[in-house]
């Protein structure tokens, strides 16, 4: 019980430190590179000044930027195109099981029902030909009940 409550212990303090750590450690962007831009920092600009000319470069600069992320993320099409092919093809096969699976439940439904209809069909024979002899139910069972043969 100790071990246990020492192991516990243990990891919830690896979590905060974890958690502490990811917090203090810098901003992670997953998926974002920031392989340079035109003034070779490769990081957006903040627009800080009045003079036109500064504007204009940094506005240059920005657009750059922001160019080579689309880039990057055009360069994603490829991936995409061939995602969508493998699912049109998967989609067929999901298709074509679910027919197999369609056409064998057919199979069986009808072979039951044959299976069922003739078994009906011998079970049913003409009995009115034969004679029976049944015991007479209408009057209390004594020692000199009688029987009917019916024809």
């Amino acid at each position: 019980m100790c071990v246990v409550l020492n192991l516990l212990i243990v990891l919830f303090v690896l979590l905060i430190g974890t958690q502490i750590f990811l917090r203090y450690c810098g901003n992670i962007i997953e998926g974002l590179d920031n392989n340079g831009s035109t003034d070779g920092s490769g990081n957006y600009q903040e627009y800080n000044g009045n003079d036109a000319l500064i504007l204009s470069k940094q506005n240059a600069a920005n657009i750059q930027f922001l160019k080579q992320q689309f880039d990057g993320i055009n360069g994603l099409q490829g991936e995409v195109t061939d995602l969508s092919s493998n699912v049109a093809a998967l989609q067929t096969q999901v298709d074509g099981l679910v027919q197999s699976q369609q056409d064998y439940t057919n199979n069986i439904t009808s072979t039951n029902s044959e299976l069922s209809t003739s078994y009906n069909d011998t079970s049913n024979t003409d009995t009115s030909t034969t004679d029976t002899t049944t015991p007479d139910t209408t009057t209390p069972a004594t020692a000199t009940s009688t029987t009917t043969t019916t024809t």
